[in-house]
């Protein structure tokens, strides 16, 4: 959890892998652990800021989303990023590995789960597109990128390496 210069409060979950994203690289010297999902979450709240202090202001609900859309369309090349995000308002959805994040409409809200978790009507969330709830509702649609990530060998190797260092 992380607060941008607003106090607005982001929470990152990650079920991915940032493989190649030389804009992460400067958040090395910064974070406390040791994972790329930490990385991405410095990258949002950076940019977030730094939007903050050109404008002099809060951002709207509408920057914060065209920033983070705009980010998730330069990261995503040859990386795998399955998340939600939250500035304590919105939640903020992407998948761009396929079959691995769906969505189930009930009367409280929207559930978000790596696998459909009951034989109600979950559904595939929208790919390589982020999506941003409001109260369960869905209320902004971004950039359909198409960088779709696909597993292969040297990923895994990767990160058969890096996991065997722990």
């Amino acid at each position: 959890m992380l607060r941008d210069l607003s106090y607005r409060c982001w929470t990152f979950a990650h079920n991915g892998a940032m493989f190649d994203c030389p804009m992460l690289d400067g958040y090395y010297h910064v974070q406390e652990g040791g994972t790329d999902s930490e990385r991405v979450l410095y990258c949002f709240v950076d940019n977030i800021n730094k939007a903050i202090t050109a404008s002099g202001q809060e951002l709207t609900a509408t920057e914060r989303f065209s920033l983070i859309d705009n980010l998730v369309c330069r990261m995503t090349p040859g990386n795998k990023m399955n998340f939600l995000l939250s500035d304590s308002e919105y939640m903020y959805v992407h998948t761009n590995y396929a079959n691995s994040l769906y969505y189930l409409h009930t009367q409280g809200g929207t559930l978000f789960a790596t696998v459909p978790l009951s034989k109600h009507n979950w559904e595939p969330m929208p790919f390589t597109t982020l999506c941003v709830y409001r109260n369960g509702n869905l209320v902004y649609t971004g950039t359909r990128h198409g960088n779709e990530y696909i597993d292969n060998i040297q990923d895994t190797r990767y990160l058969f390496l890096d996991y065997s260092a722990l």
